[in-house]
């Protein structure tokens, strides 16, 4: 079967509570989806607004900007 990403590379996020611990600071926080995982169907490479690093975020624990 094949999965296609939610997300597709380029689409700003705000990151929600999943089913993982989450670090409380980035509970709310926007960003843009990078890249998708493609050995991780549902994890998603993040690049936070203000940081040059990327974060690994679950599809559960992103919502579309709009969407909040």
């Amino acid at each position: 079967m094949v999965r296609v990403p939610r997300y597709p590379q380029g689409t700003r996020i705000v990151i929600c509570r999943g089913g993982f611990p989450l670090e409380p600071e980035v509970v709310g926080r926007g960003g843009t989806i990078i890249r998708h995982d493609s050995n991780v169907w549902d994890r998603y490479a993040v690049q936070l607004d203000g940081e040059s690093d990327l974060r690994l975020f679950a599809e559960d624990e992103l919502c579309e900007k709009d969407r909040r």
